[in-house]
């Protein structure tokens, strides 16, 4: 689940609310081009990031060149055609500082040349977009426990296959078309 979850996180970086009027708006340009999760053991002193999609892929690639991956649980569907479900953990080894070892690898993974699709919204966060934007999904909301959302909908938007193409069909008609 918490796949989904980094690609909801992702799109609902867009959205905001006008501090005048209260209307609700969503703006593509300030979504989260990439999110990596990262799972510390303190007691053992190691890590590993979850991999939502291509540009976590491509992110963890670059500032972990030796970290080893697999999947993030049995069973995983890939969450985008560019990442295999065994591509989905990444394994950072002993690194577990988020000041000292992720974020100073990460801004310079990210300093150098990336590719031209990295800020480019991909045909699964589009998809994704119309499941929210639909209206059909139940609204996403925190009940001071946990997050709470439609989580058949959610996850056949995200790791979508032929199974999900039916819950999908009408949100998705005019892609087919």
């Amino acid at each position: 689940m918490k796949l989904s979850q980094l690609r909801i996180f992702k799109y609902e970086k867009g959205d905001s609310t006008d501090s005048e009027t209260g209307d609700k708006h969503h703006d593509t340009n300030k979504e989260c081009h990439c999110a990596l999760l990262f799972v510390v053991d303190t007691v053992r002193q190691c890590s590993v990031a979850l991999v939502c999609g291509a540009r976590e892929k491509e992110l963890a690639t670059r500032a972990f060149p030796g970290a080893t991956w697999r999947a993030a649980s049995e069973g995983i569907n890939a969450p985008s055609e560019f990442v295999k479900p065994e591509e989905t953990l990444c394994d950072v080894g002993g690194l577990v500082s988020r000041k000292l070892d992720f974020m100073p690898r990460c801004k310079d993974a990210l300093s150098k040349d990336v590719p031209s699709w990295f800020t480019i919204t991909s045909k699964e966060q589009q998809r994704l977009a119309k499941v929210i934007e639909s209206g059909s999904t139940k609204p996403t909301y925190h009940d001071s426990v946990q997050m709470v959302w439609d989580k058949a909908m959610m996850k056949a938007a995200v790791f979508y296959t032929r199974a999900d193409a039916a819950l999908l069909m009408d949100i998705l008609q005019e892609e087919e078309d």
